[in-house]
């Protein structure tokens, strides 16, 4: 019972103590968290539950207090403060909320947009459905994790979700999505365009297989097909392909073998015609070329009619080319018959007779020139026998004449030509036998006789030359000339003494010639003992040489990596080397010279297919270049370019000769890609300029219009007709950078500000010109009412036609001031002067400032009865609006009396002066 009396505030009957208890619970005590939990999921207030979920500091709670909310107000409370408690300012650590999505796997998703650690929302993005990510992306407090969740998704149902979520949101997010979304479309549109084709191509293809009768079109259509379903940019379905692939089959089976016959038939042609064009050629050329070309004849028709055969057997050849074969064949065969025998060394003159009436050559060939040649050759060698017959006689007479000639030599005859004549007509008698041989021999003997009696007279007349020679060479002794033209010297002589002959008178004096020969000899013995010496120590020299050039070839590991360009440096250094070392036996030297070069033969061929694999690779560079010059030009054309020229650089040694032929191929090639791509450049970025151009055109008509507007109404429109210019233009392409178009927006927004500035101005302006006629309307119209006063009606009468002769385009302001107009005949003044009042107290509550004593009462009136209505409080904006329709209110209201109105005008101007 007392405990019923005395229970907590907090279990109060009454929402309000209830709600003034809890605000008094310290939220650090824990018993006090729960008194707030518990209150939270249970208590019938509204506003109750909404503090204890402000007051809790558990994610924990909160969330389970958010999920038991049934009402909008309270469930949304709640989240905002679980979202809290978990965001960026949360105290809990990652494996916290780790753990207590595991404990309550429905908060992943609050936790995965507002949790603070990165890795961790990653993974609970992760686990979410894709739909599910989309459609909580727009909510994520983190802009990565926006990111992320675009870059997820895939499916168009989730990217169109997410698009609808992002819109206007997040702008790199909405970016992403939106790229993946026309991504989608174009692949779409593209397998529905595959697939359309390969369906026609399948038609195709069925037509060819399935038609009964081959068409000669059939072939190029079914390669065309091949081709076109080659370069299908995607897969089609399986059973599309199947179909495809089964109709090919079969079609391509057909087209195999009309080609195989059609193959035969041309190849029949081919032969036929070969040899046939074979002949005509053939029918120009001499006995002599012939000869030359029989073998090439005799491989012709090997060849002709193997591949003969070959084809017939696939199909009989027509009439026609058979009998064409025929001919030409029977016709070289007969020709080869003629020139084998009018080749041969001992020609068979009944056989080459027999050849020539044999020979097989068709009317229609050109004529044989070789006939003509085999007809007169074999008139040559009939004639040539009997000239033989002839020739014979003459020789034999011409040698009796010489042998006559030996007979009448006298002792004062040439020796030297006598022998040699006796020597050549006993070898010519030699070729003669039977009775003529005995004659010549008889003949030949007495001739002998002769020539030994002119030996003997010839010794008698040489010895004054032998005598002659001994001194030249005596005088030779002691010489100081150069012994290289001293020993020349020396061998001429020893070569006119060997001209004279031997004989006895030679024998006699020969010691004393030898004798003055070895003394004139002996300083050139010295001194070519002293070059042997030389050219001994330089092939000497030349040993390390060839030592170094062989170490070279045995220690190189040719079969591993090694470096080419030392192996070269080093073959450049040895041929350097040799070459320094030059005076040696020409023999000796030749002979070293033979080693070093076998030597660097090995050496060469071990480099040589180094050289030959480089130059193959620069020459494959070269070939990708000209195909990538000859292509069509991508983005990555410059890349794929450097790309070639760095594996030129990496490539090894080339002969220099082949090096320089090709760097100039691939330096020229390079330049045609560099040419093409800077001519594409130029071209992209003369369309991007023109586009960004017509965007910075209409953006400085619109700063051109905004500095020369006048009349508002144009001016808008004109302006409204750029703005609609401007958002039809062609989108800017995709490719320039961001930051461009970025600042073309901006551009447009500051141009766009720009004028609506301007425009404010001119609406000012003309609110101010509005206001300037209006007040000196209101000057005019004072004094009319002093006039109307004073009964000055001439006065009056002149100030009424200078106030109409002011006007006012504002219909409504008119209007008032006409009412104005109206009331200055008025002579009660009563309304006039409290209205009056109202606006100069409206306008001091306005800005703050005191009233006169005399209207302090009035003017808490006024507040009174506006609080009431509306509650107290203006914004700048609001003030400023309120003072423009004070000032006009002021002008249009009915004039005070006269006194009064002075007092109330300085009033007014002052507060407006001071504001």
């Amino acid at each position: 019972m007392l405990s019923r009396l005395f229970k907590p505030a907090w279990q109060s009957d009454s929402p309000e103590k209830r709600l003034l208890a809890i605000q008094k619970l310290n939220r650090d005590d824990k018993a006090h968290q729960l008194i707030f939990e518990e209150l939270a999921s249970k208590d019938r207030s509204d506003a109750v539950r909404i503090e204890c979920i402000k007051q809790m500091d558990n994610a924990e709670s909160l969330f389970i207090a958010y999920q038991a909310q049934t009402k909008e107000a309270t469930k949304e409370t709640a989240k905002s403060a679980f979202c809290e408690t978990i965001g960026n300012k949360s105290t809990l650590d990652e494996a916290e909320i780790e753990s207590l999505v595991l404990r309550h796997n429905d908060s992943k998703i609050l936790i995965a947009q507002h949790c603070p650690y990165p890795e961790l929302r990653v993974r609970l993005v992760a686990s979410l459905e894709e739909t599910v990510r989309a459609q909580i992306v727009a909510d994520v407090y983190y802009a990565d994790t926006r990111l992320y969740i675009a870059e997820s998704l895939i499916t168009s149902e989730a990217l169109e979700i997410g698009r609808k979520q992002l819109k206007g949101k997040d702008k790199n997010a909405e970016r992403v999505i939106r790229a993946k979304l026309d991504a989608l479309r174009i692949k779409q549109k593209l397998e529905t365009n595959v697939n359309t084709l390969a369906n026609e191509l399948c038609e195709q293809m069925e037509f060819i297989a399935q038609h009964p009768e081959w068409r000669p079109e059939f072939k190029s259509k079914y390669e065309l097909y091949q081709q076109r379903w080659s370069a299908l940019e995607l897969e089609p379905p399986l059973n599309t392909i199947q179909r495809f692939t089964d109709s090919a089959k079969t079609a391509e089976s057909k087209v195999e073998h009309q080609t195989t016959l059609e193959q035969a038939e041309n190849q029949q042609l081919s032969v036929s015609g070969k040899l046939e064009q074979y002949c005509v050629t053939l029918a120009t050329l001499s006995l002599s070329e012939l000869s030359e070309e029989q073998l090439s004849i005799n491989t012709v028709l090997g060849e002709a009619l193997t591949s003969w055969l070959e084809s017939t057997s696939v199909i009989p050849a027509r009439e026609k080319i058979s009998t064409q074969f025929l001919n030409a064949q029977q016709a070289l065969s007969s020709l080869s018959d003629l020139i084998e025998t009018a080749s041969s060394n001992d020609i068979n003159v009944k056989e080459l007779a027999s050849n020539i009436a044999s020979l097989s050559w068709q009317k229609h060939y050109p004529p044989l020139v070789a006939r003509a040649e085999a007809d007169t050759l074999l008139h040559s060698i009939k004639t040539q026998e009997l000239t033989l017959k002839e020739q014979e006689k003459r020789n034999l007479d011409s040698l009796h004449k010489r042998i006559n000639r030996l007979l009448g030599t006298s002792n004062k005859g040439d020796l030297k030509k006598a022998k040699h004549e006796l020597s050549a007509t006993t070898k010519a008698a030699t070729k003669y036998a039977g009775k003529e041989r005995k004659i010549l021999d008889e003949r030949l003997e007495m001739a002998n006789e002769i020539v030994l009696k002119m030996t003997d007279w010839q010794d008698f007349a040489i010895e004054p030359k032998l005598i002659e020679l001994c001194d030249s060479m005596e005088s030779l002794i002691g010489s100081k000339v150069h012994p290289d033209k001293l020993a020349n010297q020396i061998s001429s002589l020893q070569k006119k003494w060997k001209t004279l002959g031997h004989g006895e008178i030679s024998e006699q004096h020969w010691p004393r010639f030898k004798r003055a020969s070895d003394t004139a000899y002996e300083p050139c013995s010295e001194f070519f003992s002293q070059r042997r010496a030389t050219q001994k120590a330089n092939l000497a020299k030349r040993e390390p040489i060839i030592e170094q050039t062989r170490t070279l070839l045995n220690e190189t590991n040719w079969n591993n990596s090694h470096d080419y360009k030392l192996v070269e440096a080093t073959l450049r250094q040895i041929s350097n080397d040799w070459r320094k070392i030059k005076d040696v036996d020409r023999k000796a030297g030749q002979k070293q010279w033979d080693k070093l070069s076998a030597i660097k033969e090995l050496i060469y061929q071990k480099i040589d297919p180094v050289y030959d694999a480089n130059i193959e690779q620069k020459h494959q560079l070269i070939e990708q270049t000209r195909s990538l010059a000859e292509s069509s030009i991508g983005d990555d054309s410059i890349s794929k370019l450097q790309l070639f020229q760095n594996r030129w650089k990496q490539i090894g040694i080339t002969r220099r000769k082949q090096d320089q032929e090709a760097w100039k191929q691939f330096r020229d090639a390079s330049e045609s890609v560099y040419q093409r791509v800077k001519a594409q450049r130029n071209e992209k970025r003369a369309i991007e300029d023109e586009q960004i151009s017509a965007y910075k055109n209409i953006i400085g008509e619109i700063y051109s219009l905004a500095k020369s507007a006048q009349d508002l109404s144009k001016s808008d429109l004109e302006f409204d007709t750029l703005c609609e210019k401007y958002k039809s233009l062609p989108p800017i392409p995709k490719a320039l950078p961001e930051k461009l178009t970025d600042k073309l927006e901006k551009d447009f927004q500051r141009a766009c500000e720009t004028y609506s500035k301007a425009h404010d101005r001119i609406v000012q302006a003309s609110k101010d010109k509005v206001i300037d006629k209006l007040r000196e309307k209101a000057a005019l119209c004072t004094k009319l009412e002093l006039a109307i006063k004073d009964n000055k009606r001439d006065q009056a009468l002149e100030l009424e036609r200078t106030i109409d002769a002011i006007t006012i385009d504002e219909k409504s302001l008119a209007k008032r001031f006409e009412e104005r107009l109206k009331a200055s005949a008025l002579t009660d003044k009563t309304k006039a002067n409290e209205a009056r009042r109202l606006v100069c107290i409206d306008l001091e509550i306005l800005l703050g400032q005191p009233s006169p004593e005399q209207d302090k009462a009035l003017r808490m009136q006024v507040q009174l009865e506006r609080m009431k209505d509306a509650g107290i409080g203006h914004s700048s904006i609001e003030l400023s609006n309120a003072l423009n329709n004070l000032k006009l209110d002021w002008l249009c209201l009915p004039g005070a009396e006269p006194d009064l109105q002075d007092t109330l005008e300085q009033r007014f101007n002052a507060l407006i002066a001071n504001n």
